[in-house]
């Protein structure tokens, strides 16, 4: 199973909040603290965050090879379904009937007595479009955003760690976003 971002999120995050955050009135920085709002926004939020949860508002596809009952669809909370949609055997594109399947929360399945069509034998044949997050940012998320620009924007270069580069989180903002942290069995 894939998840691929259809229509990305917004930064939850705005401009004059990070520069306040950093103490900062001057503008000549404006663009370079943006790059950081939207580089500890998207680490955050959504399919391509670390968290397996979106936040902000967003499109998200699933494609998996085939129909299983039930469906999870990562990425949650889901505010509705756009569209199934599967390949057929014939190697054409069909919707599935919007009344045989429900969404309740995150679990996409069958309604009594439904059944799944058939869908063809090629990799991701069956596509699942929904919108997800719900546009909530609890403070804690808001406080772990700020700080991991804070991090990026007074740590501007990576630290070196033997023959590794990498860019540690803080303590704080790690135990600011473990109650966010999705589980997935």
């Amino acid at each position: 199973m894939k998840v691929r971002v259809i229509t990305a999120p917004a930064a939850f995050l705005t401009l004059a909040e990070a520069k306040a955050q950093l103490n900062v009135t001057w503008d000549s920085q404006d663009a370079y603290i943006e790059t950081l709002v939207n580089a500890a926004c998207s680490h955050i939020d959504g399919a391509n965050g670390q968290f397996g949860r979106s936040f902000m508002s967003q499109t998200l596809e699933l494609r998996t090879d085939d129909f299983c009952a039930p469906i999870r669809l990562p990425n949650g909370p889901v505010q509705s379904i756009t569209s199934v949609k599967y390949i057929d055997g014939a190697g054409a594109e069909q919707t599935a009937d919007s009344g045989t399947y429900v969404c309740e929360d995150d679990i996409l399945s069958l309604v009594v007595g439904a059944s799944w069509p058939t869908p063809g034998t090629q990799a991701g044949a069956v596509r699942v479009r929904y919108v997800a997050g719900d546009g909530v940012i609890p403070a804690a998320v808001a406080a772990a955003a700020k700080i991991m620009v804070t991090d990026l924007f007074e740590l501007r270069a990576s630290m070196v760690t033997g023959s590794k580069t990498e860019v540690k989180s803080s303590a704080t903002f790690d135990r600011l976003m473990a109650p966010f942290r999705a589980m997935h069995c």
